[in-house]
């Protein structure tokens, strides 16, 4: 629960972040790709998606993500 939790708020803090501060949405729009971060059992996971300046998140695992982060426990 901690884990979920945890990327929860990173994704708000990426939106925020986004929000709040012009360059950094800039540079968002840069790059579109889909960013996955997930236990190594796929017990919990979150992808967060970059497109055009925004981010989006959802809980779960994505079916095709540009790069997956795993993490052990």
């Amino acid at each position: 629960m901690k884990f979920s939790i945890l990327l929860f708020m990173m994704a708000q803090a990426l939106k925020y972040t986004a929000r709040m501060y012009p360059e950094f949405r800039k540079r968002l729009k840069e790059k579109n790709f889909t960013a996955q971060f997930k236990l190594q059992d796929n017990s919990e996971g979150r992808w967060i998606r970059f497109e055009n300046g925004k981010v989006l998140s959802k809980k779960g695992l994505c079916d095709n993500p540009n790069v997956t982060v795993f993490f052990k426990s």
